[in-house]
């Protein structure tokens, strides 16, 4: 025999499930383009300077924007040793449209024979700054 409380969880349960439970205030452009959007991650060596690399993918509509973090220590895994190098943490700002692009140009760019280049998705943020780099990576 089911409980009050397993009764009201079961109701509550069914309740959230149905799409009318969660309210959505999302325009067409929030839901498109916030999905649209993708931060690229890459390493640069400390010793190269990666403000032509970063210019080159902004000028070319590839990226919206590039930061340059300060030197860090990098420690990882190489032809079955471990090395230990400075580098600078690379964050690209891109939509997922223009992403193969962008890794090609990247390779290209790169001096690293295998450079990290990783691409995650943005789960949200504000409707202004979506649009714009939306606008901004416009062929």
């Amino acid at each position: 025999m089911a409980t009050h409380v397993q009764l009201l969880f079961t109701a509550l349960s069914e309740k959230f499930n149905q799409k009318s439970a969660i309210p959505q205030k999302r325009t067409r452009k929030d839901s498109m383009e916030q999905l649209d959007v993708v931060i690229v991650l890459t390493t640069w060596p400390a010793a190269q300077d990666p403000v032509p690399m970063a210019t080159a993918l902004v000028e070319e509509r590839l990226a919206a924007c590039v930061n340059l973090l300060p030197e860090m220590a990098s420690i990882y895994r190489w032809n079955d040793g471990v090395e230990h190098e400075q580098e600078r943490q690379v964050l690209i700002k891109t939509t997922r449209p223009r992403v193969d692009a962008l890794l090609a140009r990247l390779q290209h760019l790169h001096p690293y024979e295998i450079p990290e280049m990783l691409v995650l998705p943005v789960a949200g943020g504000s409707v202004a700054y979506i649009e714009w780099i939306a606008a901004a990576t416009r062929p």
